[in-house]
């Protein structure tokens, strides 16, 4: 997994972070938690990743190296995606058992700890351009968009991939989500609001 921010990027492997600056290593870090996802906050001064280890590591970031900031226990699961909202506001992460998470990134206290209506592994998580949407794609095909100001309120699309897994999702703009999948397809929604 990666995250980019310009002409840097942050990738995870189980065992290691790596930084690259313009297509070059800049920095690795060794870490023994078995990273699955990583996001770099909008600011570019944090670097979230999740883990095996059912937290979320967070890191300072200057730019070319990663500093240990905090862990924040995220689930009774491996935490497999992270995402920030694009005002900075929120950190989001899904789990492996079907759970989606909101904290506020001012203290990191959880916020959203109740939504769970995926059946399966949560694999993406991508905020909407004006943070106030969250979507979340899982292994069970379907799309659930999250409220984050009603949030029990949320817009389900089952099946959205029918034969296979949902591996990404990103926000074309406001009201229309983009969604890949293992059937090599990238599809198109348009999301009416709340």
């Amino acid at each position: 997994m990666s995250a980019d921010a310009g002409d840097t990027v942050v990738v995870c492997s189980v065992d290691h972070l790596t930084v690259f600056k313009g297509g070059k290593k800049a920095f690795t870090l060794p870490v023994d938690y078995g990273a699955t996802s990583v996001a770099i906050s909008p600011n570019k001064t944090e670097v979230a990743v999740g883990g095996k280890d059912m937290f979320i590591h967070l890191y300072d970031f200057d730019g070319a190296t990663l500093t240990p900031k905090k862990e924040v226990k995220a689930s009774a699961a491996a935490v497999t995606t992270v995402a920030y909202s694009p005002d900075g506001a929120w950190l989001a992460a899904g789990d492996a058992k079907r759970q989606v998470f909101a904290y506020d990134t001012t203290d990191y206290t959880l916020k959203m700890d109740r939504w769970r209506f995926h059946t399966a592994t949560i694999t993406a998580l991508q905020f909407s351009p004006d943070s106030t949407q969250l979507a979340s794609v899982s292994l069970d095909t379907n799309i659930i968009i999250w409220n984050m100001a009603l949030p029990t309120k949320r817009i389900t699309i089952q099946g959205a991939h029918p034969t296979t897994n949902i591996s990404g999702v990103e926000w074309a703009d406001g009201n229309n989500l983009l969604t890949s999948g293992y059937d090599g397809c990238v599809r198109s929604w348009k999301i009416t609001s709340f």
